[in-house]
């Protein structure tokens, strides 16, 4: 079912102007590159907290946490930390791993105590 749901995913992410749609998301219409953002963080953040929660962090791709983390610092972010969606920033340390760094970011806590 999962892999299903995974190949559907990629054919619609990679059909010619797929980010020049509009999306109807739960909360309403968003322009194509900002769906996309929010799926990449929905696939990337969820499997992070599984990864720290079962204790199989060497599956965590450190690059791509680094990316959102880099693209999420870069936006108003504010607007999105609210209950249900991100809590405040947490402390981390400029050297934690990306992953980390990225968990704080959103409100997480990236113990999986």
């Amino acid at each position: 079912m999962y892999a299903a749901a995974a190949h559907l995913d990629r054919d619609a992410w990679s059909r010619p102007g797929a980010l020049d749609t509009t999306v109807r998301l739960g909360f309403g219409p968003v322009p194509g590159p900002m769906a996309a953002l929010i799926h990449l963080t929905e696939i990337l953040v969820h499997g992070i907290d599984l990864a720290v929660v079962t204790g199989q962090r060497r599956l965590i791709d450190e690059r791509q946490a680094d990316y959102l983390l880099t693209v999420m610092r870069s936006m108003d972010f504010d607007a999105f930390r609210r209950p249900g969606m991100f809590g405040p920033a947490r402390p981390s340390s400029a050297d934690a791993p990306a992953h980390d760094r990225l968990l704080a970011f959103l409100g997480r806590s990236t113990s999986a105590a």
